[in-house]
Order: C-alpha cells, then structure tokens, then sequence
C-alpha cells in the first residue's frame, strides 16, 4: 500500500522550466562558453548538472575545464536564478497537494534544485500552507543520494512512489525500489519518460489524486 509520496520540484511542481534556461544562458556568459538556444536547451537537458554539461561540451576539454569549480557554478546558479525573481506553481498542483494531503499520504519533496531555493519559493507556493513532512534539496545526482532520502525520511520504498518530470526522476525511483509515475509539466518530453518506463505517465500532478484513488489499495501499483 502506497503511504509516502516523494515528489521532485522543477517541473513537477514549480514551473521554473523558462527562468533556469535563462539562468544558465547567463552562467555560460560568465564562464566564457558559447550561449545556447532554447529549442536546443529543451532537447538535451538533463540532470544532474554534470550530465547535461558533458551532452554539451563532452567532446571539448578545453570547455569542459571552465566548469571544473563547482563551487563557482554553485555560486553562479544562486545569484542568476534569484536575481529573476520568483517562479510560479505548475497550474493546479496546489488543490492536488490538499487532496492528498487531505486521503493521509505522507508528501516530501527530492529535488536537484537547491535547498535554500525550494524552502523559499514553497513559503510562497500554495497560500503559503506546507505540506511538505520533508524537503530534500540540492540533492545532485539521485541515483546517488536517493538511499539517503529513504534512510534520513525513514520510509519503506514498497510504501513509496516517485514523481517526477525526468527520466533521471524514474530511474532514481527505479534504483530505490520505489514506484515510478513521470508527469509532462516540465523537462523532459514524452519520448524521453516513456523510454525510461515508469509505471504511470501524466500529463500532470493534478491526475494523481485520482489515479491513486482508482487503484484500490494500490493492490499492483508496482510492476512485477
């Protein structure tokens, strides 16, 4: 029976996906690399950051060396994100949140995006209400620190389902032995989440309420 919903936050509850192409055209500037565009922004993101970095500029030493200090590209995200403002809500999460909160699943955030960031932006999120019982930030690569989250949260993975937009989201959930549901509100497109094969696809995390609700139980949520 599912009890723990982990959810991730860019682009699966915070539509952020336009401010961090704009905080990453600026972090190139500063670093002294070519800008990219949006279209190929779209097509090759990815996380952790690395990743998409080497999808880049792998074949590029010499460029793949301006990004070495992550110290420095830590600081960079801070300052270009925040100095444009704030993102808003994916539309209609905020009522999904209330009715999960409200059939008694325990919710938590996992997310690459830095800690600080997603404290600030769900203070003002949702009425200003938390439904978080914890927020895992800056998390880096979660094939990586997702037995971190299951350890410090003190969940059961069998009693656990991941969401999230990326296919990293679902192959995380998959190393956890979690449940994988994949939404179609952020990053990554449905070719890229499909592949990965969670075991649900939404368009957003306003259908999870009713999936959950139409799975008595969740008697087979998990694929054998």
């Amino acid at each position: 029976m599912i009890k723990n919903i982990v959810f991730d936050w860019s682009g699966t509850l915070s539509d952020d996906f336009e401010m961090v192409f704009h905080t990453v055209r600026a972090m190139f500037h500063d670093i002294g690399v070519a800008p990219v565009n949006f279209p190929h922004f779209q097509e090759v993101v990815d996380i952790p950051y690395d990743a998409y970095i080497k999808k880049l500029f792998g074949d590029s030493p010499q460029t793949m060396a301006k990004f070495a200090d992550r110290g420095l590209n830590r600081d960079l995200f801070e300052r270009h994100f925040r100095s444009l403002g704030y993102p808003e809500p994916i539309r209609g999460v905020g009522s999904a949140l209330q009715l999960l909160h409200e059939d008694g699943y325990n919710l938590l955030v996992f997310s690459a995006h830095h800690q600080r960031f997603i404290e600030e932006e769900n203070a003002r999120f949702f009425s200003g209400k938390n439904f978080f019982s914890r927020i895992f930030g800056s998390a880096g690569n979660k094939l990586e620190s997702v037995s971190q989250l299951v350890t410090q949260a003190g969940i059961l993975p069998s009693e656990t389902v991941m969401v999230g937009d990326t296919a990293h989201d679902v192959l995380a959930a998959r190393k956890a032995g979690m449940a994988a549901v994949a939404v179609l509100s952020g990053y990554h497109i449905r070719e890229q989440l499909t592949d990965a094969k969670p075991d649900f696809l939404l368009r957003s995390v306003c259908e999870l309420p009713a999936l959950l609700r139409s799975i008595p139980s969740q008697q087979g949520f998990l694929r054998a």
